[in-house]
């Protein structure tokens, strides 16, 4: 799941389309993991805009740790 800024006050510049080329924060992980990601698929409900549903795909790593890269890839 992802999260949109873009409704958030203050972080209207934050918007979202498709095919942008977006920052991700992963924190489910320790420490977390920084990736660059595509849009690749979006869609919103008008009248409520937390139910905005967000896929991310063509992840770059932002850092080249080969060690706690295959760390992450151990645990899935």
């Amino acid at each position: 799941s992802a999260i949109s800024l873009e409704k958030i006050a203050g972080l209207e510049h934050e918007k979202v389309r498709l095919g942008d080329t977006v920052f991700i924060i992963d924190r489910e992980f320790v420490p977390e993991i920084l990736v660059e990601g595509r849009v690749i698929e979006l869609k919103r409900v008008r009248n409520e805009p937390e139910r905005t549903e967000i896929k991310l795909g063509n992840f770059l790593p932002l850092y080249t740790d080969d060690t706690r890269l295959d760390d992450v890839v151990d645990t899935i």
